[in-house]
């Protein structure tokens, strides 16, 4: 699993690379990455899927990490309703043993009454 830390490493990366979304020159030469203008953000590589790899890696990252983030907030939340409910639970345990209690005394009561007219 990813630190907070790390995420926020990658987070400051992608934020300083060069504004996407990137693109694919494809050349004689092999296949470029250029940025929205056509500048070339980094050298060929001989195979075109591994351009369409890097060429979508910023915006990718930039999802994944907004994903995890979303991800992180629904647990957290999940959490919290999970707690709500054991707490729940345990007072709803707490209000059966006093009902017991009572219940216990009433039928101690009945039982005395019940063999007391003999």
């Amino acid at each position: 699993m990813l630190t907070k830390q790390q995420l926020e490493e990658i987070a400051e990366r992608a934020s300083m690379a060069t504004e996407g979304p990137w693109g694919i020159a494809d050349t004689s030469d092999g296949a470029w990455i250029v940025d929205e203008s056509g500048d070339i953000i980094t050298g060929t590589t001989e195979r075109l899927s591994d351009a369409n790899f890097i060429a979508h890696a910023r915006e990718d990252v930039l999802n994944l990490l907004e994903h995890v983030s979303k991800q992180k907030t629904e647990i957290e939340q999940l959490r919290n309703e999970m707690l709500d409910t054991i707490g729940y639970v345990m007072g709803v345990m707490e209000e059966n043993r006093q009902v017991d209690k009572y219940l216990d005394r009433v039928i101690d009561m009945l039982m005395g009454a019940l063999y007391n007219d003999e």
